[in-house]
């Protein structure tokens, strides 16, 4: 009996510890389970977190690009602080009182701006007699004796001045022959028009002032229409606008001139930026085309070529640099990247774009020290390239020694900055920060060419500052109307910036150009009109023609000037 007691008793605990046992088992299972889902929440914690971060840089990357000062900025002013600019604060007034206090033996500095004029520059001579109250002497009475005279050279502005010039072309007509009227021939001989707009009222220099104002000053058609108005010249946009469009038209040979001299040049920058065209056929008004710019450098000349694209794709991009051999230019663009592995390119990137991924990072967070050091890392770069590029420049230096010195100077610079890179290659490439150190990284290449070419520089500003004024004037006028008018503006645009950058007179060039188009035959007369061929000693003798205008004494109707508009 109590062995059969015992017994149960056995079964019921070894019932009991397998229940536990299982029950362990559940337990154990269950805990597993919840440390994986707690595994998988941290995991989904720390995504967010990452996310969050990377938003919060993101965030403050783009306030700092929308709200803070720029360094690399055009310098542009506002409209009302403008008038400001150069007059001292009210605490400069009293630091200078203070130094003059301080320097009693000396006399009183005042600053002054000096201006040079010409020497033909237009001079009248405007007499001041001494009044009456200051002929005599104010301590003691006795009249004054005049001893000299005191000029002062003042400038004037003179406003526009209306002037027509009457083209008179000579007719001839055959006395031993009489013309078949019935077939509409006729025997009157007229001398043809050397007009660039034969059928309009605008004179060359009338036509290169709207131009000029509009590519080189950045005032819209609308604007320039309404300042004509005020001078008593009421020409409506449109009129303007087609006397834009047909000059960008009439001197279309020239810009392929302009684009030959780019693609024979050693160095070719390139850049792009958007522009709207309202009315291209098979796209909406909403679509973005870009414009290109290319920079054509060579030791004596530059030749500035902008281009209009429907996009920036490498279709697009690769047709303007068709059968170059040299060095190339650009920014990281994606598209740039096939482009400059054609044969006889060299491509070469753009420092400043590596830079400003760093500078931006730290300008929305001051304490990003890693940011920091590679900002300063890459300003080495600049300072040991200026030292040796002055003496180059000073001609100290041949291109050979300028190359080899600086690939030297660059040397350790380049390698401390390599070193930097890949001691953090460790970064999430998802942060801006990460996203930064991979651009530079992955560009290195290209970016450490520069060391290898005397013509070349770290970086590609140069081009950026000639499409900045486009980028400008954008901004006046928004967009191009039509396909023509884009077309148009981007040779004005070329044959403007090529003018600056050759320093010569945009608004006297492009006068001597519409002087001379017209009597252009061949390739090599537009060759001539380019701007470091054109001989612009003569464009003052007929600047002089102009202003030797007189009104007639004897007219008293005024005179009817007719023009086609497009």
């Amino acid at each position: 009996m109590g062995d059969i007691q015992m017994s149960e008793r056995e079964q019921e605990l070894e019932r009991r510890v397998q229940m536990l046992e299982n029950q362990l088992s559940e337990t154990q299972d269950q805990l597993s389970h919840v440390r994986m889902q707690l595994a998988e929440g941290q995991d989904a914690y720390s995504q967010l977190r990452s996310q969050h971060d990377q938003l919060l840089e993101r965030i403050a990357l783009l306030t700092a690009r929308k709200f803070c000062p720029s360094s690399e900025t055009s310098g542009q002013l506002n409209l009302f602080d403008e008038a400001e600019v150069g007059v001292p604060t009210a605490e400069e007034i009293e630091e200078e009182r203070q130094q003059e206090k301080a320097d009693t033996g000396n006399k009183k500095k005042r600053r002054h701006t000096i201006l040079s004029v010409p020497a033909n520059t237009p001079t009248i001579v405007r007499f001041h007699a001494l009044s009456d109250e200051n002929k005599d002497c104010r301590r003691c009475g006795t009249t004054l004796e005049v001893t000299g005279t005191k000029t002062i050279n003042r400038l004037v502005r003179i406003p526009a001045t209306m002037v027509v010039v009457q083209d008179v072309y000579e007719q001839a007509a055959c006395p031993s022959c009489e013309a078949d009227t019935g077939s509409g021939e006729t025997n009157l001989v007229t001398e043809p028009s050397t007009a660039l707009l034969p059928s309009s009222m605008a004179d060359s220099s009338l036509v290169a002032s709207v131009v000029s104002r509009k590519f080189c000053d950045h005032l819209p058609l609308y604007r320039q229409s309404e300042m004509f108005t005020r001078e008593g010249l009421p020409l409506s946009r449109q009129t303007l606008s087609s006397w834009v469009v047909e000059a960008g038209k009439a001197l279309e040979p020239l810009g392929r001139s302009l684009g030959k001299a780019v693609l024979s040049s050693p160095m070719v920058g390139m850049d792009e930026t958007r522009v709207q065209v309202l009315h291209e056929p098979g796209r909406k008004a909403t679509d973005k085309s870009c414009m290109v710019v290319q920079v054509g450098t060579s030791k004596t000349r530059k030749a500035i070529l902008f281009t209009y694209r429907t996009g920036n794709s490498g279709k697009e991009l690769s047709p303007l640099i068709e059968g170059y051999r040299g060095i190339l230019q650009t920014d990281g663009l994606q598209q740039y990247i096939p482009i400059g592995k054609g044969t006889g390119i060299t491509h070469l990137l753009c420092w400043a774009h590596a830079r400003r991924r760093f500078a931006e990072i730290v300008k929305a967070n001051p304490k990003a020290q890693k940011a920091k050091k590679a900002v300063t890392l890459i300003g080495n770069l600049y300072h040991a390239d200026n030292q040796v590029r002055e003496r180059w420049l000073a001609g100290e230096l041949d291109d050979e020694a300028f190359v080899e010195q600086r690939a030297t100077a660059a040397r350790e610079p380049l390698a401390e900055l390599r070193e930097f890179l890949d001691r953090n290659a460790g970064i999430p490439p998802k942060t801006e920060l990460g996203k930064a150190f991979e651009y530079t990284t992955s560009h290195w290449d290209g970016l450490v060419r520069y060391c290898n070419h005397a013509l070349a520089r770290l970086d590609n500003n140069e081009v950026e500052a000639k499409i900045r004024p486009f980028s400008i004037g954008r901004s006046n006028w928004l967009f191009a109307n039509t396909v023509n008018g884009a077309k148009a503006s981007a040779l004005l645009f070329s044959l403007v910036e090529s003018a600056k950058a050759n320093n010569i007179n945009p608004e006297d060039y492009l006068y001597l150009v519409m002087e001379k188009a017209p009597g252009c035959t061949s390739e090599e007369d537009w060759e001539g009109l380019l701007p470091w061929n054109i001989p612009m000693e003569e464009a003052r003798p007929l600047r002089e023609f102009l202003l030797s205008a007189k009104p007639d004494p004897n007219r008293t109707e005024p005179y009817m000037l007719r023009g086609k508009s497009i």
